[in-house]
């Protein structure tokens, strides 16, 4: 499970993502709960989550709201790196 930043207008976000070869591989992009009240990628439903998706053949990314090791960025960089990083799934 490679970790990703992905570099934004608010900042960088972390990110983990299993890519699974093959044509047609269906896509997971799976969000936490809100970081204002302790969300995080590492949630223990995010996390298992990943792992179900990752057993069922999808490629699977789930990242922070958040800069690593920092407070939640704003709401609209959110809005932006969650376009970008659908985009680039």
């Amino acid at each position: 499970m490679p970790e990703v930043n992905i570099s934004g207008p608010g900042g960088r976000i972390e990110a983990r993502y299993h890519h699974e070869r093959g044509p047609n591989t269906p896509i997971a992009l799976i969000l936490h709960p809100h970081p204002q009240f302790g969300g995080t990628m590492n949630n223990q439903v995010v996390y298992h989550l990943y792992y179900a998706f990752q057993k069922r053949g999808f490629s699977v990314l789930r990242f922070n709201f958040r800069e690593p090791h920092r407070r939640a960025i704003d709401a609209g960089a959110v809005a932006h790196h969650a376009a970008r990083l659908a985009a680039g799934l």
